[in-house]
């Protein structure tokens, strides 16, 4: 479902068809000076999106080398969804110390502006504590009275009756470190629903959600003969 989700995504290009989001190609990502906000808003979310459903992770205890490269390709997706789309949301918004697109001062109401902003600041919240937990679980927690999870290399009879090592969970963490690793989890989780809900209340209060369209198509042929060559 996430990679269909960032598929549709991708191809709405809504940064180029819905005024709520749509700045121009004049500005550009500050080192990039061929890449506007509107196409990266178009490629770097959606894309890290993909990534992120696509390529899965592996427990460390268990990882191989290659492993190791899934997992930076899945922290790269990562980066570029949550990260990549607060950039570029902050720049519309005006977000801390990031100016505000004069464009988006003109179209954006105030009222999108103050749930974008919070979809904006819990999606940075949320993505701060998941990266924070993470990096601080892999440490050794003993130390400091945590219990974490206990890994042993035990022999494994797959289905065909083959027999091989492998790193095994015996147990698994306990305490504060527990508590770290489910509000870890919870976190990663809340940041993703702050990304739909500013998704949604972009598409809410888009004008083009309420266009009223013609019922029947342009007709050439409908025009004079003359107006038919200006065309």
């Amino acid at each position: 479902f996430e990679f269909i989700g960032a598929i549709f995504i991708f191809l709405s290009w809504y940064p180029w068809e819905l005024r709520n989001v749509y700045i121009g190609d004049s500005h550009h990502v500050p080192g990039c000076k061929n890449l506007s906000w509107s196409m990266f808003r178009q490629f770097c979310p959606p894309c890290g999106m993909m990534l992120v459903a696509t390529v899965t992770t592996t427990p460390f205890a268990q990882a191989t080398q290659l492993d190791y490269f899934c997992i930076a390709i899945h922290l790269t997706g990562a980066v570029m969804l949550f990260a990549g789309y607060a950039a570029v949301e902050s720049h519309c918004l005006g977000f801390l110390h990031v100016k505000q697109h004069e464009t988006m001062q003109k179209t954006l109401k105030p009222r999108e502006v103050s749930l974008r902003y919070l979809c904006l600041v819990g999606i940075v919240i949320c993505y701060v504590v998941f990266c924070t937990i993470t990096a601080v679980v892999v440490l050794p927690l003993e130390q400091w009275g945590g219990k974490n999870d206990v890994w042993e290399k035990r022999t494994i009879t797959n289905e065909r009756g083959l027999t091989f090592k492998n790193m095994v969970l015996v147990d698994t963490a306990s305490g504060f470190v527990l508590w770290l690793k489910i509000l870890s989890y919870v976190s990663e989780v809340a940041c993703g629903l702050f990304l739909i809900s500013s998704f949604l209340v972009i598409w809410y209060f888009c004008e083009e959600r309420t266009t009223d369209l013609n019922d029947e198509l342009f007709s050439v042929v409908d025009l004079p003969v003359d107006q038919t060559h200006d065309h």
